[in-house]
This record gives C-alpha cells, sequence and structure tokens, in this order.
C-alpha cells in the first residue's frame, strides 16, 4: 500500500499579483522514495497541487545543441528552427512539458492532494511565527520513523475557542520530524 510518510513546503513569494505559485513540496512515499518539486498553485477553483515536470527539447538540425521545443532559434548557433517540431497530444496540441511524475487515477491524486494542501497551510501559519526557519532543503532521514507512521489531517468542527473549521493532526508523533505537526491545530 502506498502512504506519504513526510511533506515538506518551501513557501513562494509571488513575483507580481498574477502569479498562481504558492510553494514547492517535497513528498516521501513510504519512508523510501522522494518527489521534489510538486507545486502548490493557486487556481480559479482554489488550491491544488501539480506534480513535477520539464520542458522537453530537441536537437538543432545544424549543431546538434539540445534546445527547447518552443525555441523559435538554437542557442548556440542561432539558426531558426522549424515552429511544428513539437510533438502534439492527442487533441493536436504542442507539448511543452512532460510530467516526470504523475498520480494514474484519481485516489492517488486525493492522496497527494489531501497530504500536501494542509502541510501548505501549516507552513504559512508556522511562518507568520517569530524564528522561522524553513526545513525544505534539509537532508531526509528516515533511520528513526516507524514503518506504521502516517502523515494525515482533517478537517475538524469549530472547537469553543475558534470561529470556523480548523485542519486537526491525526496519527502518531513518535519520530522527530512529525513531532512539529503534531501540536498542529490552525483555523482556515
Amino acid at each position: 500500500m502506498l502512504f506519504i510518510s513526510e511533506v515538506r513546503i518551501k513557501l513562494w513569494t509571488p513575483r507580481d499579483a498574477g502569479d498562481p505559485l504558492r510553494a514547492y513540496a517535497k513528498v516521501v512515499l513510504n519512508r523510501g522514495v522522494a518527489i521534489q518539486d510538486l507545486r502548490v498553485i493557486e487556481g480559479d477553483t482554489g488550491i491544488f497541487v501539480s506534480m513535477p515536470s520539464h520542458k522537453i527539447q530537441d536537437h538543432c538540425p545544424f549543431c546538434n545543441t539540445k534546445n527547447f521545443v518552443a525555441a523559435a532559434c538554437c542557442e548556440k548557433c542561432h539558426a531558426t528552427l522549424d515552429p511544428d517540431r513539437a510533438p502534439r497530444d492527442r487533441r493536436g496540441r504542442p507539448k511543452v512539458y512532460a510530467d516526470l511524475v504523475f498520480p494514474i487515477n484519481q485516489a492517488s491524486r486525493n492522496m497527494f492532494n489531501d497530504a500536501v494542501i494542509p502541510a501548505y497551510y501549516y507552513e504559512v501559519m508556522l511562518a507568520d511565527r517569530p524564528g522561522y526557519v524553513c526545513t525544505y532543503d534539509e537532508p531526509i532521514d528516515h533511520c528513526d520513523c516507524p514503518q506504521e507512521t502516517r502523515l494525515e489531517f482533517v478537517l475538524a468542527q469549530p472547537n469553543g475557542r475558534s470561529h470556523g473549521p480548523r485542519l486537526v493532526w491525526k496519527g502518531s508523533a513518535r519520530s522527530p520530524y512529525l513531532r512539529r505537526a503534531a501540536r498542529l491545530s490552525m483555523r482556515l
């Protein structure tokens, strides 16, 4: 069974008002596989997780230098490149990006969204506190993580002290990297 054992978030400051990127995420699956550069995007319908991808490249027919398929000319020899050389998808649209990792069904996509989006909100809350330090770039070490550890947040009903729903940590916090998340209680 596939499960997410750790999520790390690096908040992104938008360069302009139209920039939908809010954060980068790193996810660890089954305490053994790390997926980096997931993006937390704010779209028209709310926040969602975008999987990592890269720009597709091809070679210049004149100098054999790699260029992005959307480039109009070669980076090295400046030769004009064919604008229709990009591969096409099933609908006939040019395919400029290729997915590196992607969920193959809705349940897998929901698993990523259900882990990354609450972790993003938690990181936003932590960033407002004095002494905040982002842990995104710290090395991942799972020698102390028990097999049964699960990263799970639930949307709880308002309690007497808050006026809206809040995210609540559910699960074991025996390992040190999860102790910080175990104290989570945040208003949305």
